[in-house]
């Protein structure tokens, strides 16, 4: 929740939107520019919550393929993701 709520401020100073006005634009923008100082393996970390943000928000359909880079991996490798299975959301 820290990390989910530190991602949502850094996007609000930058856009002035909150979560249910994002759009695919600015969380594009934050995984490029707003985690570009951290390591491969820190950028994954936050990629998974971007990812279960855009499930919650339900538009993990329609961004996913939007926001491939290499921060998909903890190794920084670039490459497609595919939806494969769906992933656990927290209870």
């Amino acid at each position: 929740m820290r990390r989910a709520e530190a991602i949502a401020k850094v996007i609000y100073r930058r856009c002035l939107v909150g979560p249910y006005q994002w759009q695919v634009k600015h969380v594009r923008w934050y995984l490029e520019h707003g985690t570009n100082h951290f390591n491969p393996s820190t950028r994954y970390r936050h990629w998974l919550t971007v990812r279960l943000l855009t499930i919650a928000l339900g538009k993990e359909r329609d961004w996913i393929h939007h926001l491939n880079g290499p921060w998909q991996r903890p190794t920084g490798e670039i490459g497609e993701l595919k939806l494969g299975r769906r992933i656990k959301r927290p209870t």
